[in-house]
């Protein structure tokens, strides 16, 4: 598994649907991701346009989405 930055290791596996909020994808890998995604996380996945954001950039975008949108969500669950 790789986060884009960090590379985890995981022992047998990871239900990703008991503890993923969000999976943010650049829009132009949308047509290549998309057949891929399980049922189960489909909801959770979100694709955004990098429109040439550097990585500094791009995760303040990301942060700042699942701050807005995914933390508030969660926490009034």
């Amino acid at each position: 598994m790789f986060d884009g930055y960090h590379p985890a290791k995981i022992k047998d596996e990871l239900v990703l649907s008991d503890y993923m909020y969000a999976c943010i994808i650049p829009e132009h890998y949308r047509n290549e991701i998309k057949e891929l995604i399980q049922p189960e996380i489909a909801d959770k996945v979100y694709y955004f346009p990098q429109n040439g954001l550097g990585l500094w950039d791009w995760s303040e975008k990301v942060y700042e989405f699942v701050e807005k949108e995914i933390v508030s969500s969660v926490i009034i669950r």
